[in-house]
């Protein structure tokens, strides 16, 4: 049933299923399933509508959380609300529930205001992690999470630090 479910979110503007659409999700959910951490190859995995356009929102409801989460049976993560991760708020303490023993941070229904550039030195290097009322921790490059992201909007920037760090997969509205 699994594997109908990728399949269904890997169809093109036909209606049929596109190997390579398909491949591109695998790939993604086999990189967040392990800690491995290649030190110049680390991404965030943006998962977005194959319809969202840069300045308007798409329907959503197609699977794109659900994709996601399907990787929590077996994975420890800490989900954060996309919406509330905005520029205009830089909360110190937004990833206050990420521990060491998280293998996915995940950011759930990013908003247009998303602001990739607080990832970059999360995805690349170590994650400081500010916790109210107890000691400031680093979890060391080598054993941080990986970063998923979802949304309803292309996010992102055609500048060169965000493309390398993107792996974006786009769904279909089947």
């Amino acid at each position: 049933y699994f594997h109908d479910f990728i399949s269904n979110l890997s169809r093109d503007e036909e209606g049929n299923v596109s190997k390579g659409n398909l491949d591109r999700i695998m790939l993604a959910l086999g990189y967040l399933s392990h800690r491995c951490q290649i030190a110049d190859m680390r991404q965030w995995v943006l998962v977005v509508d194959r319809n969202a356009s840069p300045n308007g929102q798409a329907n959503g409801g197609n699977g794109k959380s659900i994709l996601i989460r399907s990787l929590f049976g077996f994975l420890n993560a800490c989900e954060i609300d996309g919406r509330e991760f905005r520029k205009s708020s830089g909360d110190r303490f937004a990833f206050s529930s990420v521990s060491a023993s998280t293998d996915i941070v995940y950011f759930d229904d990013a908003d247009i205001n998303f602001d990739l550039k607080r990832l970059y030195s999360k995805v690349t290097g170590s994650w400081q992690v500010d916790v109210k009322f107890k000691d400031t921790f680093t979890i060391p490059d080598k054993d941080a999470p990986k970063v998923a992201i979802t949304s309803n909007y292309a996010l992102g920037g055609d500048d060169s630090s965000t493309q390398r760090r993107n792996f974006q997969i786009e769904v279909s509205d089947y």
